[in-house]
């Protein structure tokens, strides 16, 4: 994908403007540029709806497009990169560890669980974000590669993601994690099982120092955003529900807590929580809605909105200029809770 828009992205603006279309402005929102026209491209090399595939196919799909723009060597310039296995739930689940240049020491831990629908998604689709993280931020982080659906359906993923933090909680020191200074992260899909993490982590005394949430799913009501940006924006609308199919057992109560932390009866002692925005997002209402009801519970809210990027833009932060400064704001918070 992704040589091109590189070129593009350099651009006069009003070059820009002319090869990705008329301006797109939705709800007093425009989305960026730049971000137009790589979501043209993407459109283009994709070849077909997530709705409308097999979740192999998809996968296939979405893989191909990420290993477009795969760089091993620039990650492995940003740091230290290690991939385990560990044993938790009755399973062994992948891990990839990311860590300074030759630094043995112990370091603050950012445990990062990554989004796609609990379908899709892997580790190497968040190298090149995680390997920021460790870099900027001077940091150790370690990526779970939890059970995906429809194989493995609710609540699998969230055991899964809840018994490797246990796991990693309980191995500090085979891990070099201070256990004083973990933080919970993930986006989307992974959002959701960070928060629920970070929920049951409260309830049995391992409350992590802070929470990050990019743009994530918290609850089973469609708002109106569902609506305002129900195609287009990299996830749509069917996406979601295609997802929701895959995940689910039709008999599943879905204000369950493990399923919509938005209903958790421990919000109000949440850490500090940073929560990323996406303006052309179907999550974009109930991202903010969460963070307002954080808010109410009288929690430490620090809120990061970027209403002219699509859902799905964070991790892009190799290609795209609005990506990459979004998570450079990020690591500026990460920083300041971690230290």
């Amino acid at each position: 994908m992704i040589s091109s828009p590189q070129f593009l992205f350099s651009l006069p603006v009003f070059i820009k403007r002319l090869i990705a279309g008329r301006k797109i402005q939705i709800d007093n929102q425009v989305l960026n540029v730049d971000s137009q026209l790589l979501l043209n491209q993407y459109y283009k090399i994709l070849g077909g709806k997530i709705s409308n595939s097999t979740p192999e196919k998809a996968r296939e799909m979405v893989d191909g497009v990420v290993a477009l723009s795969y760089n091993k060597d620039k990650i492995n310039n940003l740091c230290d990169v290690q991939n385990k296995t560990i044993k938790c739930n009755s399973t062994e689940l992948p891990i990839r560890i990311y860590r300074p240049k030759n630094n043995k020491n112990k370091l603050p831990t950012l445990i990062y669980y990554h989004g796609g629908g609990f379908v899709l998604g892997t580790l190497q689709m968040y190298d090149y974000l995680c390997a920021t993280f460790s870099s900027k931020c001077n940091i150790q982080v370690i990526s779970i590669d939890y059970r995906l659906a429809p194989e493995h359906k609710f609540p699998i993923p969230v055991t899964d993601s809840i018994s490797a933090y246990n796991m990693l909680y309980d191995n500090a020191g085979d891990y070099n994690i201070d256990i004083n200074q973990l933080g919970i992260s993930g986006d989307s899909a992974g959002g959701n099982l960070a928060t629920i993490v970070t929920s049951d982590a409260i309830k049995n005394n391992r409350t992590p120092r802070f929470q990050l949430l990019i743009y994530p799913v918290v609850r089973e009501h469609e708002s109106k955003s569902f609506d305002l940006f129900k195609e287009g924006f990299l996830l749509e609308t069917d996406d979601m529900h295609w997802f929701a199919n895959h995940y689910v057992h039709e008999d599943t109560n879905r204000k369950d807590p493990l399923l919509s932390p938005f209903y958790s009866d421990n919000l109000n002692m949440m850490p500090p929580t940073i929560i990323v925005i996406a303006g052309f997002d179907p999550l974009r209402d109930e991202g903010l809605e969460y963070a307002t009801k954080l808010k109410s519970k009288e929690v430490d809210v620090i809120l990061q909105n970027h209403s002219d990027e699509f859902h799905g833009f964070y991790h892009m932060n190799d290609v795209l200029p609005g990506a990459s400064l979004a998570v450079d704001k990020t690591c500026i918070s990460i920083k300041k809770l971690f230290n």
